[in-house]
């Protein structure tokens, strides 16, 4: 069975995509130092980690995909990214990727269809002022 992995990119597009390991995944984000942001359910996002710092544009799709699954505070995530997922089907973490559950590529292209996905409070992020 071929590894895959779901890439969302800024501009919202969504493809499944083959994971041949860690080349694939740099390749599929743009470059890059990999930072592996968790997911949920044995499942992580790939991104640059320098994105913020490389003024990369926001991912709307992603950030929404990350908020609806753990809720983080006051972040979102910039740059094309790639969801894999880590644990076999038993649950298990063993060293291997394996590819994503499609209940996370369904649900991150029902947030791509969102008619005003630009309305998001990350997309427009607010500087604290004092």
């Amino acid at each position: 069975m071929t590894k895959t992995m779901i890439r969302i990119t800024t501009d919202g597009s969504i493809s499944e995509i083959p994971n041949t390991g860690y080349e694939s995944i740099v390749a599929a984000i743009g470059g890059g130092y990999l930072e592996a942001i968790p997911m949920g359910e044995g499942h992580a996002a790939y991104i640059d980690e320098e994105g913020k710092l490389k003024n990369l544009p926001i991912n709307p799709v992603a950030s929404f995909l990350w908020y609806k699954r753990l809720r983080p505070m006051n972040d979102f995530l910039v740059g094309d990214c790639v969801i894999v997922r880590s644990v076999n089907d038993e649950g298990e973490l063993d060293g291997e990727d394996y590819s994503p559950l499609p209940e996370i590529r369904e649900t991150a292209e029902r947030i791509a269809s969102m008619d005003d996905l630009s309305r998001c409070a990350f997309v427009k992020p607010v500087r604290a002022t004092t």
